[in-house]
């Protein structure tokens, strides 16, 4: 009874210690009731005398002879007298003929015999008809109290206790009331009901923390046998109890929390293009490279593999991409015919348009390549090939066993998921994004120095130029199309450019420029030998090859230039115009300064006209317009300057236009250099900065508030200086104004005169038309 109202109320079995309890209770109260009530009566002694005053009393009739008779058992004989001696044989005669004819079990009350012995028949017939009618009962009793068994009630709710593990939906069972969980994700407690189980109205689940908070729940009931709830970010061992209808396990369902499978380390292990110059001797010619974060870069044609360490043995890793999926297996690891070891589990599905395809690629996975033939079983260590290929769809179509990886096209994510030996997943797969390096083409930066779009027949094009690539250069050279301005020829067809090799690259560098070659540090492109005519056009860039020799090679190119042949004489009509535009940027640079010395010479007047003998008698009128006049002049004489230094330039350039296209003269070269470039040199370099620095005493001046009379006329001084020079440079400018418009008026002529021979020859063939139709 207690076991039944026990159960009913907890849903539990008596504990095994307490009912071992109950029955040592049990059989020691029977002990000692039996020692009490029967073993302790049938070894009690009965005295001779006691019973004969038992039957004495019971049977007046023996008038005290038996008591006598037993009484003088006890007494000497030798104290008797002879007559005593008769009596008491008289007497104990007549006792035993008295009892021949007693019914002595007329002494015994045989009614609590009987009463007891009924008792004990109906309890021993109640426990017969019990094992007769409910012999399940019985069993369970003997289940529980005799053989001790744990769980020994017959339950009609039958349950299995899983758990739905993520990522996949996953259902795991305990085994032997234990499971291992990852730590911090979500805990998800399946009860699944058998087939024949009652489904209860609720099913209880209570779960005890590591740190002995308890918690009780109701579980949902998201199926029709199946009772669901999930803990979220379990991060301590979990011990769980269920009850459902008349179940409830007595030993707890343990959930033991571990560490999720992750990556510690990861590399890549590559081997790169030659032509890279990047791949180093050791790790057996494998060059390791760091993965910062989750992204890396590699070269595009490189072979590397993906070297990464877990925290914990694997049983499971799954590397997923867009366009495949491989799974490899712990214990996977075994000989080849060359006793090499290799990953022999490495199952490869490749997508396609129509799904996945299961293609088996053991030489993916060589241990051998990496470490001697070293291979851990456990899993622990990752090492997968890929091949980073500008042609993926290619490189797919021709995957075997002999591929040096897997395919991978720029910028692939890879996803690794970990799943350890004791079944656990991480939540969120490991992302590895590996970018393509694509090998750009050689960068070319040119420069024209001292020639222009017009040129002579013998002119030299110089160029400055540098050539950068990433990993090397290995050719560089003039590519050139001579004839039409166009690019195709007569017949409509591409004319094909050519190739003037400037230098083969010697160890193939990664930078190259020409300002090593000479003084001027450019190359230069001869044009005498081409024989060009005048008004054809010349199409001239720089070129550069690299070595790339996986998707290349690649070709770089500068700007390209387009030159057309003139006579020396255009050229210097060309050239004269700019000097002419120049001309008149100095004359409006000498005017503009002029308007600053003329502001300069008023407020010195008015300097001059206050009479001030001391600073501080300077009216705050005056020295507010003084501040605003050397300010405005400051202003005027620095833009000059910096436009002094450009016309300096500009004739630099007309010189070297004038010498590469060997057009000059001595007396021109004499004129430019002498009486144009040098003066115009000394000014920006001597009278600009004095008459900065003169003007910058008398800004002091003011704002110290001394007297700026001398620093004004300094500034005067100054200013009045530079435009006498620059006067002496406009001067030299006009001389050869007369020569260069003789030219003009010769150009002129000739064309006068080639618009006359057009005309005459126009009308000479109208007229024979006419006379041919008369």
């Amino acid at each position: 009874g207690l076991d039944v109202i026990w159960f009913q109320v907890n849903r539990w079995e008596l504990p095994r210690e307490f009912r071992q309890l109950l029955m040592f209770a049990g059989l020691l109260g029977l002990s000692l009731v039996s020692l009490r009530f029967i073993f302790q009566r049938v070894v009690i002694p009965f005295r001779d005398k006691g019973m004969a005053l038992l039957v004495e009393r019971h049977f007046p009739k023996f008038s005290d002879r038996l008591i006598t008779t037993v009484e003088q058992l006890d007494e000497p004989q030798a104290e008797r007298t002879p007559l005593t001696s008769v009596m008491l044989k008289q007497t104990a005669a007549e006792a035993h003929q008295i009892l021949k004819g007693l019914d002595l079990s007329t002494m015994f009350d045989q009614v609590p015999l009987r009463r007891m012995i009924s008792a004990a028949g109906l309890v021993l017939a109640s426990v017969l008809i019990l094992m007769l009618l409910n012999q399940a009962a019985v069993a369970r009793w003997a289940n529980g109290f005799v053989r001790f068994q744990d769980e020994y009630w017959v339950r009609e709710t039958s349950l299995q206790m899983k758990v739905l593990r993520q990522p996949g939906d996953e259902l795991l069972e305990f085994r032997d009331n234990q499971i291992k969980h990852g730590r911090g994700q979500d805990l998800t407690l399946l009860v699944d009901l058998s087939e024949d189980s009652p489904i209860p109205e609720r099913v209880l689940l209570t779960y005890r923390l590591k740190n002995g908070k308890t918690n009780r729940v109701v579980m949902s009931h998201p199926k029709e046998r199946r009772f669901q709830q999930t803990l979220n970010e379990v991060m301590d061992d979990v011990s769980v109890w269920v009850v459902a209808g008349d179940y409830r396990n007595r030993n707890p369902y343990r959930v033991e929390v571990v560490d999720p499978p992750r990556i510690d380390r990861a590399r890549l292990l590559c081997r790169y293009p030659e032509y890279t110059g990047l791949n180093r001797t050791s790790e057996g010619g494998w060059t390791p490279q760091p993965i910062n974060g989750i992204s890396s870069f590699v070269p595009e044609g490189t072979v590397f593999y993906l070297d990464a360490t877990s925290n914990k043995p694997l049983k499971t890793v799954t590397v997923r991409n867009a366009r495949f999926e491989m799974t490899q297996k712990s214990g996977s690891v075994s000989q080849d015919a060359t006793n090499s070891l290799v990953q022999t589990n490495s199952q490869l599905r490749i997508r396609s348009e129509s799904g996945l395809n299961d293609r088996m690629l053991e030489c993916l996975v060589n241990w051998t390549k990496l470490n001697d033939g070293g291979a851990p079983s456990d899993l622990q260590t990752l090492r997968v090939a890929f091949e980073m290929t500008p042609d993926v769809d290619a490189a797919y179509d021709a995957l075997d066993d002999n591929a040096a990886g897997i395919p991978l096209e720029p910028e692939s994510m890879l996803q690794i998921w970990l799943e350890d030996l004791d079944g656990v997943r991480a939540l969120e797969p490991v992302k590895f994004l590996i970018n393509a390096i694509k090998d750009e083409i050689p960068v070319v930066e040119s420069e024209l120095k001292g020639i222009g779009k017009s040129i002579t027949m013998r002119a030299d094009i110089p160029i400055k130029t540098s050539v950068r690539d990433d990993y090397g250069i290995q050719e560089y050279a003039f590519e050139y199309r001579m004839g039409k301005k166009s690019s195709e020829s007569d017949d409509g067809s591409t004319v094909t450019p050519t190739r003037q090799t400037i230098g083969i690259g010697r160890g193939s560098p990664r930078e190259w420029s020409s300002s090593g070659l000479n003084t001027n540090g450019t190359v230069r492109f001869e044009v005498l030998p081409f024989n060009l005519t005048l008004g054809e056009t010349l199409q001239l860039s720089l070129v550069a090859r690299d070595e790339n020799m996986v998707s290349g090679p690649g070709v770089g190119s500068s700007a390209t230039y387009l030159f057309t042949v003139v006579s020396p004489e255009e050229l210097l009509s060309e050239l004269y115009q700019d000097e002419l535009n120049l001309r008149k940027r100095y004359e409006q640079m000498i005017a503009d300064l002029r308007k600053a010395l003329d502001d300069l010479r008023v407020h010195q007047d008015k300097f001059a006209s206050e009479k001030v003998e001391t600073a501080s008698a300077v009216s705050e009128e005056l020295r507010l317009s003084l501040s605003a006049c050397v300010e405005r002049t400051l202003y005027a004489l620095r833009q000059n300057a910096t436009e002094n230094a450009s016309v300096a330039n500009a004739f630099v350039e007309i010189r070297d236009q004038l010498l590469n296209n060997h057009v000059d003269t001595p007396q021109i070269l004499d004129r430019v250099n002498q009486q144009i470039l040098r003066p115009l040199k000394s000014i920006s370099d001597n009278l600009f900065p004095m008459a900065d620095e003169r003007l910058g005493s008398f800004r002091l001046a003011l704002a110290r508030g001394t007297n700026p009379e001398t620093s004004i006329a300094d500034s005067v001084y100054a200013v009045e200086d530079l435009i006498v020079q620059m006067e002496k440079v406009l001067a030299e400018m006009r001389k050869l104004e007369s020569f260069h418009e003789a030219i003009e008026l010769l150009k002129g002529i000739i064309a006068d005169e080639q618009k006359l021979k057009e005309t005459v020859l126009e009308k000479n063939k109208s007229s024979l038309i006419d006379d041919l139709f008369e």
